[in-house]
């Protein structure tokens, strides 16, 4: 699978090499929608503001609206439609791939003190110039569990940017460049299995679907 860092929109983003999205500058009128949508997202003061500068980190927030989702119904299942066991066999899944994540950054030096939930973009006007860049994704959650979720994620794409751009070689990091990647698979098989046990229906799309496409292909040419 590719390691590039630009993601140019969501949905439909297609995984290639190009600059970093450090640099996204507000939509001008590129998609006003997603600007609009975010704008009022933002008004629920519960919301979070993510700016993801990888593609992998795109991915992993693309996917948590419908971890969001699919959790709630799940949680809102419990002891009615589904067992209080079921509830939290597939709440296990979460933390596994959570402490899988966890994992990951320990070896690129992250502390835990960088995982606790936070909001990064405190100020509303700060909030609202960066929330009409093309890269800015808003989420309101309805469960903690996506709460947890957002600093894990955003410690991922940040590690990753960062070693991109300051590690003067990049050799010793494709191995963690590669399980970022399958931290990606992971999640969407997370939010897949949650989504079965739920009946709820879900079919990646956007930024995940390019970024599973690019994956499967990258594998094909490899075997």
């Amino acid at each position: 699978m590719a390691h590039g860092v630009d993601v140019e929109q969501q949905p439909g983003m297609v995984r290639r090499e190009g600059p970093s999205l450090r640099s996204a500058s507000p939509t001008n009128g590129r998609r006003p929608d997603r600007a609009e949508e975010n704008r009022k997202r933002m008004e629920d003061p519960n919301s979070i503001l993510l700016l993801p500068q990888t593609k992998a980190g795109m991915a992993c927030v693309s996917l948590l609206y419908m971890f969001d989702k699919v959790v709630h119904r799940l949680r809102r299942a419990a002891g009615s439609q589904l067992s209080v066991e079921q509830v939290r066999n597939e709440l296990a899944r979460v933390e596994q791939w959570v402490a899988r994540a966890k994992g990951l950054l320990r070896e690129l030096g992250v502390g835990e003190f960088e995982l606790l939930p936070q909001e990064l973009y405190p100020d509303l006007k700060e909030r609202s110039v960066m929330a009409a860049r093309r890269n800015a994704r808003v989420i309101t959650p309805r469960v903690g569990d996506t709460v947890r979720l957002v600093p894990v994620i955003r410690a991922l794409d940040s590690a990753l940017n960062s070693i991109r751009l300051r590690a003067e070689d990049l050799s010793p990091y494709v191995k963690h460049f590669q399980a970022v990647d399958e931290l990606v698979v992971a999640l969407h098989d997370v939010i897949g299995h949650v989504a079965r046990v739920t009946v709820t229906e879900y079919e990646p799309r956007g930024a995940v679907k390019a970024f599973l496409q690019e994956g499967k292909e990258s594998q094909s040419t490899l075997s």
